[in-house]
């Protein structure tokens, strides 16, 4: 639409037509105008503030929500006091984890005793 008064004049067309059209699809239908189309003093404009602290807020919900659904979802069992706690049972005894105990002698040579891993014979050669 070209201008705010060709605006006005589809809309009160739409007042004229609509109330007869809705009759002849709708049986029983009982409109009433509420009010007739003015003219508007001056173009419409969004508010850009107001819609980004809106949008912001709404992320920020969404996010909290997604954390807090996603915690609650989890199952994942992280120590002996997560085990304790799903279980109500006693914990008895544990296996330790030797990897975050590497240079100890405990699965960090996977080749010839002494060795580091990843060290080849090509490697050893080249430097030498």
């Amino acid at each position: 639409m070209a201008s705010p008064e060709e605006a006005r004049d589809y809309a009160q067309a739409i007042v004229d037509i609509a109330p007869e059209y809705l009759e002849d699809i709708v049986e029983g239908t009982s409109m009433k105008i509420v009010a007739t189309p003015k003219l508007a003093s001056k173009a419409f404009e969004p508010n850009v503030r107001r819609n980004t602290v809106i949008a912001l807020m709404i992320g920020f919900l969404a996010g909290v929500l997604l954390v807090i659904t996603l915690q609650m979802m989890n199952t994942v069992i992280g120590s002996k006091e997560d085990l304790q706690e799903m279980f109500e049972i006693p914990i008895v005894g544990t296996i330790p984890n030797f990897s975050a105990e590497a240079g100890h002698g405990y699965g960090d040579h996977y080749g010839r005793y002494g060795q580091k891993p990843g060290k080849g014979k090509r490697q050893e050669r080249q430097s030498k």
